[in-house]
């Protein structure tokens, strides 16, 4: 082989490795880790449901922005796709109904406890509780944390089984959760 002919072998091997290099490197570069890149999300239930046992996720059906990609619908769980400050916000709906539900035997109250959760942390707790009898009550919390990429949030039942109903609706409001990439 001449020195001519192994210049152009080595040269058409090298065109080739350039060609498999650039395209595993696309896909990276396409994913911008630019933090003015916007990160939000805002999930909520499409129905009203029975209240959820103590350790249950609340596993958000209907999400109308998921900007980032972070939030799984099929998990319930936000995965930050950059750290940063983010703000994360939730509201749960506890109402009381006329029928005995499985869950706990007084369902004629509503009551349910719901954590935001950082990687398996709490990291901000509400309840709403009716009080009264075939009641409804509302809570709302908004939260700001520090974030590293990959960390994982969820809302989740942390310290008592909840009973009666938990609404969400067009009437009575949506039991949600939110949050976006402050900086």
């Amino acid at each position: 082989m001449t020195d001519v002919q192994r210049l152009k072998k080595e040269i058409r091997h090298l065109n080739k490795e350039n060609v498999d290099l650039r395209n595993q490197l696309t896909p990276l570069l396409n994913k911008s880790s630019d933090p003015r890149e916007p990160i939000a999300f805002y999930a909520y239930f499409s129905n009203d449901f029975k209240s959820m046992p103590k350790g249950s996720t609340f596993v958000f059906d209907v999400v109308e922005t998921n900007l980032g990609n972070g939030y799984n619908k099929a998990t319930g769980i936000f995965t930050a796709p950059s750290s940063g400050l983010y703000a994360f916000t939730w509201t749960v709906q506890a109402a009381g109904k006329h029928v005995v539900q499985p869950i706990n035997s007084n369902s004629q109250y509503g009551e349910i406890n719901a954590a935001l959760m950082q990687n398996g942390a709490v990291k901000g707790v509400i309840v709403a509780d009716t009080e009264t009898k075939y009641d409804m009550d509302t809570a709302t919390a908004f939260v700001v944390l520090e974030t590293k990429v990959g960390d994982q949030f969820q809302i989740a039942v942390s310290e008592w089984d909840g009973q009666g109903d938990i609404y969400s609706n067009n009437s009575n409001g949506r039991t949600s959760f939110s949050g976006f990439r402050v900086s």
